[in-house]
């Protein structure tokens, strides 16, 4: 598109020719007057110094600006990135910013910025993640120190496609406020509170045995496919105690009296704690041998 100097120079130049023009034709005509004829070339010598200062001016305004340098474009995006942040985080927030160890970058004005990654004392920690995995441990441990938004500059955008587990934890527990072609800034959530450790509900018979069990009874839990032949003397072998001995068959009589009957005649003839479907609970009472002395 021609601008007003290039308009200007073609203008110059027109005259500049037709003063030429005109004074080939006084030179050529005998009869012209050599007054004319010199004021006409100084005209003409007048007109090409015009048309040399308008081309100089056209030069001048082609000239394409000085090339800008990487850190010109880099302070730029620092630039950028500060105004993004400002305008789309509440003041005093803070905020991770993956920075590659440039302090410049994270002094944010109004917001507690700091490195990310960062190591215990809040220093760039001077090294990418290894993994995926590292690098959704790295987020998490900023969401306990209570970071709120992470800054993802246009230098660090790799980070979301080379570690693909983090892209996708970031869409679980982050949303992204403002995104540009400088900058993404994720808001963080607040990771859930520790919840306490789950205790599973007792079964039906651990609950039946803590309740009717004291602490200081030996007990022991068997099942029917356990006992071969055994006898009530063998139970109670197997529940080595100086004290009260307590053993629970577990499936209740059912259970024990096909395959086990004699066993359970000689159970019930000790002491029956509960007797229920799913459970037969005894307390195997010693028989102490009769006194010969004593007997009649």
């Amino acid at each position: 598109m021609r601008t007003t100097a290039d308009t200007a120079l073609v203008e110059q130049a027109a005259l500049v020719t037709l003063l030429l023009d005109r004074l080939g034709l006084l030179r050529a005509d005998p009869d012209a007057d050599q007054g004319d004829t010199h004021e006409l070339a100084l005209a003409v010598l007048d007109g090409f110094d015009r048309l040399l200062s308008q081309s100089r001016r056209c030069s001048e305004d082609r000239a394409p600006a000085p090339a800008r340098t990487q850190r010109d474009l880099y302070d730029e995006l620092r630039r950028t990135v500060h105004d993004r942040v400002i305008n789309a985080t509440p003041e005093g927030a803070r905020v991770s910013v993956i920075s590659r160890g440039d302090d410049v970058l994270v002094a944010i004005a109004g917001r507690s910025a700091s490195h990310f990654p960062q190591n215990d004392r809040g220093e760039w920690a001077g090294f990418y993640p290894a993994t995926g995995a590292d690098a959704v441990a790295l987020v998490e441990a900023a969401r306990r120190r209570g970071e709120r938004f992470l800054v993802v500059p246009r230098t660090a955008a790799w980070w979301l496609e080379h570690y693909g587990e983090l892209a996708d934890h970031l869409h679980a527990v982050a949303s992204v406020v403002l995104s540009d072609d400088h900058v993404r800034i994720w808001e963080l959530d607040a990771p859930a509170p520790p919840t306490a450790p789950r205790r599973d509900r007792p079964s039906p018979v651990d609950a039946l045995l803590e309740a009717i069990i004291p602490s200081d009874v030996t007990l022991a839990r068997v099942s029917a496919d356990e006992v071969d032949g055994s006898s009530v003397d063998d139970l109670a072998a197997a529940v080595p105690t100086d004290g009260r001995r307590v053993v629970a068959l577990l499936g209740g009589r059912r259970a024990w009296e096909h395959h086990h009957q004699t066993l359970l005649d000689e159970l019930l003839h000790h002491r029956v704690l509960a007797d229920r479907a799913d459970v037969l609970v005894v307390e195997l009472i010693s028989v102490e041998p009769a006194d010969p002395e004593g007997a009649e």
